[in-house]
C-alpha cells in the first residue's frame, strides 16, 4: 500500500490558528510585537472600536501569546473563516465548532493562562461584526450556542462563563474563537483604575513598545497620571532609570502605590518647570492633556508651548519624546514653532476619541508631513 502524504494536515499539527483583539488603530504596533512570537499569515480586520488580527503561530511559540502587551485579547481561531451570506450558510458552523477544536482550544487556555474545568462547565457565545447584515450577531450566536449544547450535555449556556466563543463577522465573513485571555490580560491583573482620562494600559504599552527605552536611559513621564506609561515602560526596560510626576495630589498618590514595588519616584510637580537638570533626559514619554477634561481646547496650545519648551532644554541633544494627543494640530503647530522634528506614528482610539501618538526629536525640525 502506497504511502501518501497530506501537507495541511502536517500544518495543522504544528501550528495554531489564534486571533487577537486590540484597539482600533494599534494593528501596526500589535504586528511588530506579533513578530517577537514569529507569528505568520495575519491579516488584519477593522471593527468600530477595535482592530481584529488573525494569524498563525507554531505550537511551540503558542506560549508567547499569554505575554503581549498591546492586545485586549488572545483567540483560538476554530477551523477556517466561514463564508455567511445568509442563515442558510450557518449550518455549516457545525464542521467548525467540533468536539476536538472546543477541547484543543480548552487546553490551549489551560496552557497559556492557567484556567481548568469546572465540574459544571459553563459557557456562552459573543459575537462582533462590521455593520448590519442581513445574518444578526444574535443569529450567529444562537447558533453556535445550540451547537456546543448539542456536543457538550453537561455544559450549562450562561453569562458571564468560563468558556466564551467569539464571532468575528467581518465582510460577510465569520472567524470563529474561543477566548483564551480574561480580564487579568487587559488589567494586568488589577483592578482597574477608575480615575477620569486613566490610560488602558494595552495603549500605555504600545507608547512603550514605540518609546523602547535603553538601559541606564534616564525616562521620565512629567504627566503620569496613576502611572500606567511608566508601569510598561518599566516591565519592558528593568534596567533603565525613571522618574514621574503629576500637579495632582491624587495623581501622585496612585502612582506611588502603583509603582512602589519597582522603586519609581513620584514627585508632585508642575509638568511646564521640571525639577530636573537641564540635558539630563533621554526619553519622555506622556499622554498629554487633551482639552477635554485636564484642559481645554482653547488652553492646549498656550500649554503645549510651555510644556515642549521646558522638556526640550530637559533632554539630552539625541534625546526623544513619544507623545500620545487628541489635539494633533495643537502640538503639530508647536512643535513647528520651537523647531522639533516628529514623525506620527499611528492612530489610535482612546476612550472613543481618536488620538495620535508622535515621536518627537529634540533636533532640528524636519516636516514629517509634506502639506505642512
Amino acid at each position: 500500500m502506497k504511502k501518501s502524504h497530506n501537507p495541511n494536515i502536517s500544518r495543522a499539527r504544528t501550528t495554531v490558528g489564534f486571533g487577537v483583539l486590540t484597539f482600533a488603530g494599534l494593528a501596526d504596533v500589535t504586528q511588530r510585537e506579533l513578530a517577537l512570537c514569529r507569528a505568520s499569515e495575519l491579516a488584519v480586520f477593522r471593527l468600530r472600536n477595535y482592530d481584529f488580527i488573525v494569524g498563525k503561530v507554531s505550537r511551540a511559540s503558542a506560549g508567547r501569546l499569554a505575554g503581549l502587551r498591546t492586545v485586549e485579547d488572545v483567540f483560538y481561531m476554530m477551523g477556517r473563516p466561514l463564508p455567511v451570506a445568509s442563515r442558510r450558510d450557518l449550518a455549516k458552523l457545525d464542521r467548525t465548532v467540533t468536539r476536538t477544536e472546543v477541547l484543543d482550544g480548552l487546553r490551549l487556555k489551560s496552557k497559556l493562562f492557567g484556567s481548568r474545568r469546572r465540574r459544571s462547565p459553563t459557557f456562552t457565545c459573543f459575537v462582533k461584526q462590521d455593520r448590519d447584515r442581513e445574518v444578526r450577531r444574535k443569529q450567529i450566536a444562537e447558533r453556535v450556542i445550540a451547537r456546543v449544547a448539542s456536543l457538550f450535555a453537561k455544559w450549562r449556556n450562561t453569562d458571564p462563563a468560563e468558556t466564551e466563543l467569539w464571532g468575528f463577522y467581518i465582510n460577510q465573513v465569520l472567524h470563529l474563537g474561543l477566548r483564551l485571555s480574561d480580564e487579568g490580560m487587559k488589567y494586568r491583573s488589577r483592578a482597574p483604575q477608575h480615575r477620569r482620562g486613566a490610560l488602558r494600559p494595552t495603549i500605555a504599552a504600545a507608547l512603550a513598545f514605540l518609546a523602547d527605552p535603553k538601559p541606564g536611559s534616564l525616562v521620565v513621564d512629567p504627566m503620569c497620571g496613576t502611572g500606567t506609561i511608566l508601569e510598561e515602560l518599566f516591565l519592558r526596560e528593568k534596567d533603565a532609570r525613571y522618574v514621574g510626576g503629576d500637579s495632582a495630589q491624587e495623581a501622585v498618590d496612585l502612582a506611588g502605590q502603583r509603582l512602589a514595588a519597582y522603586g519609581i519616584p513620584i514627585r508632585r510637580w508642575d509638568a511646564r518647570e521640571l525639577a530636573l537638570d537641564d540635558a539630563q533626559i533621554d526619553l519622555i514619554v506622556c499622554n498629554l492633556p487633551f482639552g477635554k477634561r485636564y484642559s481645554t481646547a482653547r488652553q492646549n496650545p498656550a500649554l503645549y508651548r510651555a510644556l515642549l519648551r521646558n522638556w526640550r532644554g530637559k533632554l539630552r541633544p539625541r534625546g526623544q519624546m513619544v507623545l500620545l494627543t487628541s489635539d494633533s494640530q495643537s502640538l503639530e503647530h508647536c512643535l513647528l514653532g520651537l523647531g522639533l522634528g516628529w514623525r506620527e506614528e499611528c492612530k489610535v482610539k482612546v476612550l472613543g476619541v481618536w488620538a495620535a501618538i508622535y515621536t518627537v526629536e529634540n533636533a532640528l525640525a524636519r516636516r514629517a508631513r509634506p502639506d505642512l
